[in-house]
């Protein structure tokens, strides 16, 4: 909670923003040259396109996919790179966690889940199966 000195900073920050300087780092924003502008163009026309690609392949969980766009995308194409590769060692590394510990799951199960393309499903199905004692 703000006490009063700090309720009255605040509110003189805001004060001396005014609309017309808001408007004008809005517009300086809105034009191909801005960096952001491009970047919020280019996450949008991404995720609606993985947000498709769900919706038309009635995929399961699907709602992974345009998060998944949202959070890797980033302005610069080296850090996209970077986090992109981040999420498939980090996928890969999950699955082989799952194909070790896997065993002590139920086989039938490991296996029908091997079958998936999907390695988020294939860690789901590997994970959820009953265990049999």
């Amino acid at each position: 909670m703000l006490d009063a000195d700090e309720t009255s900073r605040v509110s003189a920050r805001l004060e001396r923003r005014s609309l017309a300087d808001l408007a004008e780092a809005i517009g300086a924003n809105s034009t191909w040259s801005s960096v952001a502008f491009r970047h919020a163009l280019r996450v949008t026309v991404a995720a609606t396109a993985a947000l498709l690609i769900v919706r038309g392949f009635d995929l399961p969980h699907g709602s992974w996919m345009p998060m998944t766009v949202v959070l890797v995308l980033v302005a610069d194409c080296g850090a996209t790179l970077v986090k992109g590769l981040q999420r498939v060692a980090g996928t890969v590394v999950g699955v082989g966690i799952v194909a070790i510990l896997g065993p002590l799951r139920r086989e039938a199960e490991l296996a029908a889940a091997n079958t998936s393309a999907d390695p988020h499903t294939f860690c789901w199905r590997a994970l959820k199966a009953p265990r049999r004692d």
